[in-house]
């Protein structure tokens, strides 16, 4: 999954914007992580947490003290001072709990606060932090293992045929692993070459992948309802691909597996056209029988039938004049 909203903290400087449709992108305030998870659970509410979550912040600066005196420049140094992300982001695991699978980016620079809006800034900023990552190891470690974990989130599984259940009361299954951007040959030829020995690991089983593409493997699972997990290796780097663990039942209902058609997701809508009528003397029409042209004497009997209703309804006004 790939959840990824850029947002701010201050709305004066980036207010609301409507970007080339009716989706409105707005500030996600000081810290974006509760409504980046909110929008993850409605967008995959099967799914008890997402791939991953990547917190990205603006680097922490050594701070400037404030020499102005004035009321307009004290509050706004203090309304700035209290947006403070890294604070934020400690309070809100403070009283939330470290989230599984959530990973905070937010370097400490070694130079002075900027201000919000100096864009000129931002060159000095980059040099910063490129020589950050190239002094701190662990640091640099760390971006690797976060990119690697999404890459693998970009290849996903499927069963090709339902399991069956063994005499040993095992299941075997087979599926496929691809790429979700298996149709683009660019990106394809890019992950050979960048990761030209990635490998599939499931339950003590490994198999080759051929640059990225569509890899078909069988394995065996002792359990229907317990979770497993399919495993992308890449010179000894480890990473689960999208949705897993997860279970063969799970797994089997998000592809409306044993269903008439297993790749029909919509559900169909009942039709609200009326029900056909029943033809007097002949079976009802479909689409290769057109019912044959009524005889005249249906259409005299059609009008007499008529003519006898209006005779009864001239008696009825008559009598209740009388």
């Amino acid at each position: 999954s790939f959840l990824a909203p850029l947002t701010d903290g201050i709305h004066s400087f980036f207010p609301a914007r409507r970007i080339g449709s009716s989706t409105i992108f707005q500030d996600g305030f000081e810290i974006p992580l509760p409504l980046a998870r909110a929008e993850g659970r409605k967008l995959w509410p099967h799914k008890e947490e997402p791939d991953y979550i990547l917190s990205l912040g603006c680097g922490v600066m050594q701070p400037v003290i404030n020499i102005r005196r004035n009321f307009l420049s004290r509050y706004m140094h203090y309304s700035l001072s209290s947006l403070n992300g890294p604070e934020r982001y400690d309070k809100y695991e403070q009283a939330f709990g470290k989230m599984n699978r959530c990973y905070r980016i937010d370097p400490r620079l070694q130079m002075k606060e900027v201000q919000l809006d100096d864009t000129s800034a931002i060159p000095l900023m980059k040099e910063k932090l490129e020589k950050d990552l190239s002094v701190d190891a662990g640091k640099s470690g760390f971006v690797d293992d976060l990119s690697w974990k999404m890459v693998a989130s970009l290849f996903w599984f499927e069963f090709i045929q339902m399991p069956s259940p063994t005499e040993d009361g095992v299941f075997e299954c087979s599926g496929e692993v691809a790429c979700r951007y298996g149709d683009d040959p660019l990106l394809m030829e890019t992950l050979s070459k960048r990761y030209p020995s990635m490998r599939i690991f499931i339950g003590g089983q490994s198999f080759a992948m051929n640059g990225g593409q569509r890899t078909h493997i069988s394995f065996t699972q002792d359990s229907w309802c317990t979770p497993f997990d399919i495993v992308l290796e890449c010179d000894s780097r480890y990473a689960a691909i999208t949705g897993f663990p997860d279970s063969i039942e799970n797994i089997l209902s998000q592809q409306h597996m044993g269903t008439p058609d297993p790749w029909f997701i919509r559900t169909p809508e009942p039709s609200a056209r009326p029900k056909k009528r029943k033809f007097e003397g002949g079976d009802q029409p479909t689409s290769f029988h057109r019912p044959q042209k009524r005889s005249q004497s249906n259409y005299i009997g059609h009008n007499n039938k008529s003519d006898y209703s209006l005779r009864i309804r001239k008696k009825s006004y008559t009598s209740s004049r009388r």
